[in-house]
């Protein structure tokens, strides 16, 4: 048998029974349960995951980056596998990923509006590339700036005599910096911009929605992107933001960003018929 869990951001998984004798035989029993198997953060998620299991249930395995092997923490001694390296993610053709590659990042597009930015990444299962993105990248040694600026960012903002909407942020600098944005522009003008998402998945294996947004919807299904780097509930019925913002918590999740959105039109439509939303 074996558990996969996610509640240590990513940190760990466990095998139970002998279930599993090496890192592909690991991830195929986590993928049979609708999960996949990651490299764990740092001893001190691990740690935070054991407690959580208790101390008899199952195997707890944590990654020794000394050694490249899976480690068990009931013991501390090296599991009987070596660990795998991209936990059932592969780098997208065209995108430079992080280690884990949960944030890989396009090659610059030439000069286009924001609508069209938003469109092109949205068809390649990512969206245009957030200042959070940026700075992700560049604390993990990836420059997400490649030596140019100003280019898009889809962060929305306040362009003078604006009123936020179809207004997005550029940046102002081409190299790592801890700022990066300038004035936001409208999104008629014209700039370059980078696409940003997860990794692919592995064939064989899925990402499915988790439970808590599989009910509690008024009639429409969840989606998600094939990657399962979003999942969506369908559509919630109408209410104010803090109640929606309740909701969503109570699922373990938050309402939707509009970047989202637009990433998931690549599968399915988020919006289902509703033209206005939180």
């Amino acid at each position: 048998s074996c558990r996969c869990l996610e509640d240590f951001g990513d940190a760990f998984f466990q095998i139970g029974q002998s279930a599993a004798s090496n890192g592909a035989e690991a991830l195929d029993v986590c993928a049979a349960q609708g999960l996949r198997g990651a490299v764990p953060e740092s001893d001190a998620e691990n740690t935070a995951a054991f407690a959580a299991c208790g101390a008899s249930s199952y195997i707890s395995v944590g990654y020794d980056a000394d050694s490249a092997k899976l480690t068990d923490l009931n013991t501390g001694g090296v599991a009987v596998f070596t660990a795998f390296e991209d936990v059932g993610l592969t780098t997208p053709v065209g995108y430079t990923c992080n280690e884990d590659k949960s944030l890989c990042i396009s090659a610059s597009k030439p000069s286009t509006s924001m609508h069209a930015a938003l469109s092109t990444c949205s068809s390649e299962g990512a969206h245009v590339c957030l200042l959070e993105d940026y700075h992700q990248l560049c604390g993990e040694g990836i420059d997400p700036h490649q030596e140019v600026s100003p280019e898009w960012m889809g962060n929305h903002g306040l362009a003078s005599g604006g009123n936020w909407d179809d207004e997005y942020f550029v940046t102002n600098q081409a190299t790592c910096q801890p700022d990066i944005d300038w004035a936001p522009q409208q999104a008629t003008s014209s700039y370059p911009y980078k696409c940003c998402r997860a990794g692919e998945l592995v064939d064989g294996y899925e990402a499915p929605c988790p439970d808590a947004l599989q009910t509690g919807h008024v009639g429409h299904h969840p989606i998600h992107t094939e990657n399962g780097e979003i999942c969506a509930s369908g559509m919630m019925g109408a209410t104010d933001m803090r109640s929606a913002i309740l909701s969503c918590r109570a699922k373990g999740a938050h309402v939707c960003r509009h970047d989202e959105m637009l990433q998931l039109c690549d599968v399915d439509n988020p919006f289902s018929g509703q033209t206005q939303g939180w």
